[in-house]
């Protein structure tokens, strides 16, 4: 290929079509835990309430609730995925090579998000939400009640019931039900675990028949969810999440959508110095917490 300018944007062209066209064609988890949230500054301030309210008889005036009780902040952070096409292969036609690797880009790009939320789901257990514990904590507070969100218990079936019966008893600050947890079918809570947990979570809901012979008890009581970040030091980690709420248990919080830029005229220093043509994506974002009566985690431990 003879390089001018217009094949260089025809070839710009053709790269971010690839990129985007697979950006647009994966499968994303991230969204089935966390809502996202839009943001217009480097930072966004929740204003949660201290406790989720319920209805409650009107005597004289109005219980107006503070929305600013609590506050938690997302910082947006700026992430890159930048590639590299040499002249040589412009130049003599060798770009056959590219096209995976530009669809690679736009996939790499969208499992960005997926990357993101799920470790910060794992970091619960360190990171703190906007009561100022950690996100699955024994001693949250709700009115004068301490609440626990947290086990560190191995997946099994008895304790996947005892962290189910956990979730559905946390009251609000009037000291009543929060009615969590109680959904069934596609509303049913989601069990999430890694890869080398599938077989034990599939045992203990989605198999109707226990092995042993008679009617599993916990038969989709919870809908499984199986995700690669939990391997290595965090494989035996468990969550129960109750997302059939408005509110989910994560954000994801954006401020820039991915955007596709070039380094590729001939007066760039990448062309001039390395004989190279430079394209990548860049995006603004973060994750964080919503509320912590969402969630339950345990360590496996």
């Amino acid at each position: 290929m003879i390089i001018t300018d217009a094949n260089l944007a025809s070839l710009r062209r053709s790269f971010r079509a690839l990129a985007y066209e697979a950006l647009a064609q994966v499968d994303l988890q991230w969204n089935q835990i966390a809502m996202q949230a839009p943001s217009n500054t480097s930072a966004n301030t929740y204003g949660w309430l201290a406790d989720v309210p319920g209805m409650k008889e009107w005597l004289d005036e109005r219980d107006v609730k503070n929305l600013s009780e609590s506050s938690y902040t997302i910082k947006n952070r700026d992430f890159e995925l930048t590639v590299a096409v040499k002249q040589n292969d412009i130049e003599d036609d060798n770009l056959g090579v590219y096209t995976p690797m530009f669809r690679m880009l736009g996939e790499e790009v969208a499992y960005h998000r997926d990357q993101l939320v799920f470790d910060v789901l794992k970091a619960g257990f360190t990171q703190t939400c906007y009561d100022g514990k950690t996100f699955f904590a024994t001693d949250h507070k709700v009115g004068k009640q301490t609440v626990s969100n947290r086990g560190n218990v191995p997946l099994t079936a008895a304790n996947f019931e005892a962290a189910l019966a956990q979730m559905q008893k946390i009251p609000n600050a009037a000291g009543r039900p929060m009615r969590l947890f109680m959904g069934t079918g596609e509303r049913a809570p989601l069990l999430v675990v890694g890869p080398d947990l599938r077989a034990t979570a599939e045992s203990i809901v989605a198999l109707r028949t226990l092995s042993g012979g008679g009617e599993n008890p916990n038969y989709q009581k919870a809908r499984l969810l199986v995700v690669p970040e939990l391997s290595g030091a965090a494989s035996a980690y468990w969550f129960l999440l109750e997302t059939s709420r408005a509110v989910k248990p994560l954000i994801l919080q954006v401020r820039q959508e991915p955007r596709f830029t070039a380094l590729d005229r001939p007066t760039d220093e990448n062309v001039f110095k390395r004989k190279e043509y430079v394209y990548g994506f860049d995006d603004r974002k973060n994750a964080g917490y919503a509320f912590w009566q969402l969630a339950y985690g345990s360590t496996g431990a």
